[in-house]
């Protein structure tokens, strides 16, 4: 049975194939030349794009959130600090 790092990265080693020389011409301007080799991982480069903008989003909220944390400890005392923030302080803890 292969562990789960090993799936996943054999998923994104098969995700395509670099060596693909279906395309016999070689284009002699740029544009048609880049088009023509990001083709075969046009997949791979859009999920790479939605993994980035989610994890920027989960960052400027973890430091939005921050910011919050630290208005509410200066306006109110440790023991109601706790009650009020202790399980939204863990979830941003696990996130």
């Amino acid at each position: 049975m292969k562990s789960l790092y090993e799936r996943i990265t054999r998923f994104f080693l098969n995700a395509t194939n670099p060596y693909d020389l279906s395309e016999p011409a070689l284009h002699s301007t740029v544009w048609p030349y880049l088009k023509s080799h990001f083709k075969p991982m046009r997949r791979v480069l859009i999920a790479s794009v939605v993994v980035t903008i989610l994890a920027a989003a989960v960052e400027v909220w973890l430091i939005r959130y921050a910011g919050q944390i630290i208005d509410t400890l200066a306006a109110s005392s440790l023991d109601t600090f706790w009650e009020t923030e202790g399980w939204g302080l863990l979830g941003a803890a696990l996130a």
